[in-house]
């Protein structure tokens, strides 16, 4: 059995209003938090295999 497990994070300043981020965030096309004109997110991710045994 293999398991692997990440995180990634990340934040950018916005080129844009902040206002149309965070109307994305509320509608869930953007999923992260919005700070003055910075949007910041957080991913995890877990994969796990277990191999096929061959005789």
């Amino acid at each position: 059995m293999t398991y692997v497990s990440g995180e990634a994070t990340s934040s950018k300043q916005l080129l844009f209003v902040p206002q149309i981020a965070q109307m994305l965030n509320h509608s869930g096309v953007l999923e992260g938090d919005i700070e003055g004109n910075t949007f910041s997110f957080e991913r995890n991710a877990h994969f796990s295999y277990k191999g096929v045994e061959v005789n």
